[in-house]
């Protein structure tokens, strides 16, 4: 008995780990034109749209059930506040934004939201982040059907906390 309670001692962090830490490699992903740089998993597929308000890089997870997407808002867009900006995301979700909180990620401090709604017709949720960072509106948000939100949380956080300043060439 003491052997068995033993035995699930030296294992239980790994089961906790295992729970907390997702599997799979990451990958760096610098943005010279955002000054900003983060963490994506290396099987995320990667999607870039150019607009005439926005320049958007989309991660999408293998069963596409979740997006990770980073933008530069531009052009007079870009005279939008970070605050703004996440009211906007979250009319395009059909749901007033709720009140954002101060967050700062490795020296870049944005304004956070988090909440529910609908695109397209499906159920989502959403975490939303918005900058002013070195010149540049940034919006970087992750959404997903809730119940792969819940099951990539572990990952969505690793994607958020390594968002760091970066300072590349600029094109």
């Amino acid at each position: 008995m003491n052997r068995f309670l033993f035995l699930l001692v030296l294992l239980l962090p790994l089961g906790a780990r295992a729970q907390t830490e997702p599997d799979g490699p990451l990958q760096w992903v610098r943005l010279p034109q955002y000054q900003l740089q983060y963490h994506v998993p290396a099987d995320w597929t990667p999607v870039r749209q150019l607009t005439d308000t926005s320049l958007v890089v989309t991660y999408f997870n293998p069963d596409r059930t979740l997006r990770f997407t980073a933008g530069k808002v531009r052009n007079a867009a870009a005279h939008t506040t970070p605050a703004e900006a996440l009211v906007q995301l979250a009319r395009q979700y059909g749901i007033a934004a709720n009140p954002p909180v101060k967050a700062t990620y490795d020296g870049v401090q944005f304004l956070e939201t988090t909440g529910t709604g609908r695109l397209d017709g499906q159920p989502q949720r959403y975490r939303a982040l918005a900058a002013a960072h070195r010149g540049h509106l940034l919006l970087v948000y992750v959404t997903g059907a809730p119940e792969a939100f819940v099951a990539h949380q572990a990952e969505v956080r690793r994607i958020l906390h390594s968002m760091t300043s970066y300072r590349g060439r600029v094109r």
